[in-house]
């Protein structure tokens, strides 16, 4: 994952920064991975509560088959320009 952010004024950089994170991704589904799956599930409601609407009363989907988390691990951080 890359976040920069830069201000230009007449084609020269004022400010130039940015962090570069590489991560390890694992994409999960409900049926494979349920605990992880639905600790990602119930940060997305908590989030987004319009995704409540896609779920149970527990919580759990309502089309647990359609339905990935990306987690993402982070493993090396650069960062430039602070």
């Amino acid at each position: 994952m890359l976040f920069d952010e830069y201000v230009e004024n007449n084609g020269k950089w004022l400010r130039l920064r940015g962090i570069l994170i590489n991560v390890t991704i694992s994409i999960l589904n409900y049926q494979d991975h349920s605990v992880r799956f639905m600790k990602g599930w119930k940060q997305l409601i908590e989030k987004y509560p319009q995704y409540k609407t896609w779920a149970q009363e527990d919580l759990s989907p309502t089309d647990p088959n359609t339905r990935r988390i990306m987690q993402m691990n982070p493993i090396q951080k650069i960062s430039w320009g602070f």
